[in-house]
């Protein structure tokens, strides 16, 4: 949720709008939805298709394989935009995913789970792992350079660019200093206006 007052300030409204409300609902989770707060505590809120280490994801990216059958040859793009058969393509479009999933297990070719796939993915492997610190370590010392990670550092209130050691023009400067403040003050607004007391619609257009 601390993304949400960045939303609001750069006008990115619908994720603005719908944050609130997904932050409401998230936060009285323990109390409206006990069983499913729990799961979530316990780590249960992503998904793991295969026997393999390192490989969970979000549920939506879980879900792009069934996206994936809608895209390729065959799939709704360039196939009409008649909206009768756009509906029908739509019908079916989770159990053709089902049948295309159910079909390639049956042939054998989702060898991704069996006995003789690789028991964890290259990035959890100790080159990987090496590289990682390594790449972690440079950049600590490149931004040590600049004195971020000291809390009493004198180096003055200038905004640098750590790529072309350019100095932001002051109304920039600015304008990211009061992006918090401002983004905060929508969000109030919009909680206080369209929820609280109603008295704009909420899909009514933000204000920027």
């Amino acid at each position: 949720m601390a993304m949400l007052l960045w939303f609001a300030h750069y006008d990115h409204t619908n994720y603005t709008r719908w944050g609130v409300i997904y932050g409401a609902d998230i936060s009285q989770l323990d109390s409206s939805h006990l069983d499913v707060y729990q799961q979530f505590m316990d780590g249960d809120f992503v998904v793991k298709s295969t026997r393999k280490s390192f490989n969970q994801i979000n549920t939506d990216l879980a879900l792009e394989h069934v996206n994936k059958v809608g895209k390729v040859a065959g799939g709704l793009i360039g196939i009409t935009r008649a909206d009768s058969a756009r509906d029908k393509w739509c019908l079916t479009y989770d159990e053709r995913s089902r049948i295309v999933d159910e079909t390639t297990s049956m042939f054998g070719m989702a060898i991704d789970d069996t006995e003789y796939a690789p028991s964890a993915y290259k990035d959890v492997g100790p080159a990987r792992i090496k590289r990682d610190r390594e790449d972690v370590q440079k950049l600590q010392e490149k931004l040590s350079r600049f004195t971020i990670f000291d809390s009493e550092s004198n180096a003055g209130d200038e905004l640098t660019c750590l790529m072309t050691m350019d100095l932001a023009p002051e109304n920039i400067k600015n304008a990211l200093l009061i992006a918090e403040t401002h983004g905060e003050s929508k969000i109030k607004e919009l909680v206080e206006s369209r929820i609280c007391k109603q008295d704009v619609g909420f899909h009514i257009k933000l204000k920027q």
